[in-house]
């Protein structure tokens, strides 16, 4: 429990190597954060500080206090979200969440996560498939990826 009892976060997995961490917060659904990451859960920031091979450790501030801090987690939904390393965006109200852990700007690919599955390569132009939905790398550079998703 953080921000005095106002969150609750649960660790589900941690990799080290790529600087991440899964966690549930609250009643959200599961989610990626990078190493100095911040997500929100209701009114509250939730920023992972430190990472271990299985543990992590997050602050938090809600209220007046979390509108202060910057968000790097999680996005709203909608199209043609730009992503850095660790961001996390929503779209088709919810059923397709990416998480971006790396960007190849060389090959011209994005390394993403969709709906929590195993994170795999994605080249400009080219979907990555979930269920019924889709999520599209439209550009890369400087490290951030360009992605949309759609049902």
């Amino acid at each position: 429990m953080l921000g005095d009892g106002a969150v609750r976060v649960f660790l589900s997995r941690t990799d080290p190597e790529a600087g991440t961490a899964w966690v549930w917060l609250g009643d959200v659904a599961r989610q990626g954060i990078a190493l100095g990451g911040t997500l929100t859960a209701g009114d509250c920031a939730v920023v992972m500080t430190a990472l271990g091979q299985r543990t992590a450790t997050f602050d938090a501030s809600c209220g007046d206090a979390a509108a202060a801090a910057p968000a790097r987690g999680a996005e709203e939904p909608g199209a043609g979200k730009e992503l850095r390393i660790g961001q996390t965006a929503i779209f088709a109200d919810g059923e397709v969440r990416v998480f971006l852990s790396a960007v190849d700007e060389a090959a011209g690919a994005a390394r993403l996560s969709v709906n929590g599955a195993a994170p795999a390569s994605v080249a400009v132009g080219e979907a990555q498939e979930a269920g019924p939905c889709s999520v599209t790398v439209t550009g890369v550079g400087g490290g951030v990826a360009t992605v949309d998703g759609a049902c």
